[in-house]
């Protein structure tokens, strides 16, 4: 019996960590014509919605624009806090597909109105491929784009400026296999081994860090589980749009 209740244990938590965070929110799919999906999680009681091209208002709103950018989608009013800290939110492709969310104040929007001026910059911007405002403060992103893999950040507001909080690495979590011969160390310095892995030698990508003991060259490293449960530092081998190193993880960008 405690042999199946430990099974059974084990099962529920695969399922629930594995389940969408944030999944009591609302979430829309932004239509693009792009083959890559935008996703925008929210709270439907401190949302506003617009959904609208900037190209498709009046001529004489803050947010028209017939150049580049027309197809920017002006998404809503977010109340990022919850407690009346309202913000326009838009969603550009950009140029050469650089995602990114543009975030006005709903004053600087009211102020443009009346002086008859328009909005082309962004007073705050933010780079992802999908975003989630759930009103408690924080802004999340997820999305692998211009990155190894899918990076998952947060942000908060301070004095008016979206601020990234700081995390000790970018968690990914992905179980992956390797598609080279490596060596896998026990720490920064790169100096002791912890165990070898082969090509197509299964693991866990735990996540991507900065080289705390390479200050100077931005050296990027993974940290990787194997199967039986040892962790681990590798530096990361850069590569575009095809993996080289781990399957699924390659720099997905100019």
């Amino acid at each position: 019996m405690k042999i199946l209740t430990f099974f059974l244990f084990i099962q529920f938590y695969n399922i629930s960590v594995q389940a969408e965070p944030f999944s009591y929110l609302e979430k829309v799919k932004v239509k693009t014509e792009l083959k890559t999906d935008f996703f925008i999680h929210f709270n439907p009681k401190k949302y506003e919605n617009i959904f609208k091209k900037r190209g498709k208002f009046p001529e004489t709103h803050p947010f028209y624009i017939n150049e580049l950018g027309l197809d920017d989608i002006v998404i809503g009013v977010f109340d990022i806090t919850g407690k009346g800290d309202k913000y326009y939110v838009s969603f550009s492709t950009g140029p050469s597909f650089d995602p990114s969310y543009c975030f006005n104040k709903v004053d600087d929007v009211i102020d443009a109105i009346s002086t008859g001026r328009k909005i082309y910059d962004c007073k705050e911007t933010i780079y992802a491929l999908s975003i989630v405002i759930p009103g408690n403060g924080g802004v999340y992103t997820y999305g692998h784009t211009n990155s190894m893999h899918d990076v998952r950040d947060k942000y908060i507001f301070e004095n008016n400026k979206l601020v990234l909080v700081k995390q000790p690495f970018q968690f990914s979590g992905k179980h992956s296999k390797s598609l080279i011969d490596q060596v896998i160390y026990t720490d920064e310095t790169l100096s002791t081994v912890s165990f070898k892995i082969s090509k197509g030698y299964p693991v866990t990508v735990v996540g991507i860090k900065s080289n705390s003991e390479n200050k100077d060259s931005k050296q990027q490293l993974y940290i990787v589980a194997s199967e039986f449960g040892l962790v681990g530092f590798v530096p990361v081998i850069s590569s575009q749009y095809k993996a080289n190193q781990f399957e699924g993880f390659f720099f997905n960008g100019d």
